[in-house]
């Protein structure tokens, strides 16, 4: 059975391939999905996380997701393809942790537009509270030379998290400015381990809420970055994005 599998595995990867190489101009569309799949993980105060991803195709054929696959470096494909049926979704598949935290999947620009996602993450101590919190999935759009969060508190009730992606810097830079004006409340340079950091950039600051810039530094790779505020007590949590 394992070798089935892995033979069936190895033939979806060959004809995502043939799909996408057959053209060299072809179309490339990236994913970042910033958390994988996980089940009853512990946390703070007697909380059990789960994240769920759902993924739909409405389209009338069969849609390729290619985990992490550089088309560009002339590499072959790296993890998983996630088949995905026409007018259908798919719940969990299986995915690597390829990066620290998430992943990038890659599919036909032509497909682009029938794939939806839900990345939706629960505290599961308490189900019947809450229906948790969805969290951003992201075109390659979303990457930028810069991001910008803004209204992030400091309020030691809540825990801040700042969560950075990037597959080409080794290095993000992030200011930290009061609500207004322009002199920094503090700069860190924070090193990105295997395309992700994770830190809490506000912890200690007397402002009642600030602005983060979060810039590649110069560099030619673009990111993307958003922050999860947590309630300490109740464990409910809020995203925070760049929003236009």
């Amino acid at each position: 059975m394992g070798g089935r599998i892995t033979r069936m595995r190895s033939t979806l990867a060959f004809i995502f391939l043939v799909t996408i190489s057959s053209n060299a101009t072809a179309q490339i569309a990236s994913f970042l999905v910033p958390l994988l799949p996980a089940q009853n993980v512990p946390g703070a105060q007697g909380s059990l996380w789960s994240t769920d991803l759902v993924i739909e195709n409405s389209s009338d054929h069969n849609v390729f997701l290619q985990q992490d696959s550089c088309f560009v470096c002339g590499r072959p494909p790296i993890g998983s393809v996630v088949n995905v049926p026409p007018h259908a979704t798919i719940t969990n598949p299986a995915l690597e942790p390829l990066i620290s935290a998430g992943t990038m999947l890659y599919t036909a620009q032509a497909d682009a537009d029938a794939i939806r996602f839900h990345l939706r993450v629960r505290d599961m101590s308490r189900p019947e509270e809450t229906f948790g919190t969805e969290i951003p999935v992201v075109s390659g759009a979303a990457f930028r030379s810069a991001i910008r969060l803004i209204d992030v508190p400091t309020d030691p009730r809540f825990r801040v998290t700042l969560r950075i992606y990037s597959p080409g810097i080794a290095q993000a830079t992030v200011t930290v400015l009061p609500p207004n004006g322009v002199v920094p409340l503090r700069t860190l340079q924070v090193p990105l381990n295997r395309g992700v950091a994770l830190l809490d950039p506000v912890s200690g600051l007397a402002e009642p809420s600030v602005r983060l810039v979060i810039d590649n530094g110069g560099s030619p790779f673009t990111l993307w970055a958003f922050a999860s505020v947590t309630n300490n007590d109740t464990q409910d949590v809020t995203t925070i994005t760049e929003s236009r």
